[in-house]
């Protein structure tokens, strides 16, 4: 499993947008692609602009895949201008559970 914590900081005149747009990237993601085990979204206690995407993926090709749907799609467009500054992205492995354990 390929699992990912992106970290993003959203400019405030768009909060609202991206609300929309990032529950509909995540659910959309859970329910359309076969690869795509969870994606958590959490916004940070401290900093309500600071958000971290928690994505878990079968594998690479799946993780790739995800960057070709529609949902990503709308979501890359809005990171062009919604954004505050730059994505942190952060590829791990999984080490426990184990992922024949993980659910």
């Amino acid at each position: 499993m390929i699992c990912m914590l992106i970290e993003v900081h959203i400019q405030p005149s768009r909060i609202d947008e991206f609300l929309k747009v990032i529950e509909r990237n995540a659910v959309c993601s859970e329910k359309d692609e076969p690869g795509c085990l969870r994606f958590d979204v959490l916004r940070d206690n401290e900093d309500p602009m600071k958000f971290y995407f928690y994505e878990v993926y079968t594998d690479e090709a799946a993780k790739l895949a995800h960057r070709k749907t529609p949902h990503y799609a709308e979501w890359a467009r809005f990171a062009e201008n919604g954004l505050d500054r730059e994505i942190k992205r952060h590829a791990t492995t999984n080490l426990h559970p184990t992922d024949a354990a993980w659910r």
